[in-house]
């Protein structure tokens, strides 16, 4: 089993190839207070407004990490044990030959997820999804039901996370999207 330690390095974390965490604000005994804000260049939550407001200690938040340094590994891997987040690994867009890609903006990230927050059910009522926790996306990948979340983390190459065992999941964004 590899060590999160490792899986942090073999991520090449920085400012020029960041790393995002989906939280669960739900799990934080304190809500949105409680989530360590320091952690993140940018963090926003995925509800806005007047509903935003009101589901501020509830809602999922996305937070940018730029820093590599083992510190910030560590208190990463604290909230994925907790099963609070998830990290998501950004789908480099393509460059020009020889050029590395580049990661899709903050903001991009952020509208994207933000339009799954409501799901319809088969009589068309509108449900809250709560694709940013991590048990969540667990059981729905151990179900087989991976065209639910495929879309949602399509701009991702991966996602990492605990799983119910225990054990880390990282899972290819690209076999959600086919299977």
């Amino acid at each position: 089993m590899q060590r999160f330690i490792e899986l942090w390095g073999a991520l090449q974390v920085g400012a020029e190839r960041p790393v995002y965490l989906l939280l669960d604000c739900a799990g934080f005994e304190q809500g949105f207070s409680a989530i360590p804000q320091d952690l993140f260049d940018r963090l926003q939550s995925l509800v806005t407004g007047d509903l935003g407001d009101e589901l501020a200690d509830t809602a999922g938040y996305l937070g940018r990490i730029v820093k590599a340094d083992a510190a910030t590994a560590a208190r990463v891997e604290e909230l994925l044990d907790a099963q609070l987040a998830m990290l998501l690994v950004p789908r480099l867009a393509p460059a020009e030959p020889g050029e590395p890609g580049t990661t899709p903006d903050f903001a991009v990230l952020h509208r994207h997820l933000r339009k799954y927050n409501v799901v319809y059910s088969a009589d068309g009522k509108p449900l809250f999804f709560r694709y940013y926790d991590p048990r969540v996306v667990d059981d729905l990948q151990r179900a087989g039901l991976t065209e639910l979340t495929g879309p949602v983390f399509a701009p991702f190459e991966a996602l990492v996370y605990r799983d119910a065992m225990g054990q880390w999941a990282r899972v290819a964004t690209v076999a959600m999207a086919q299977a």
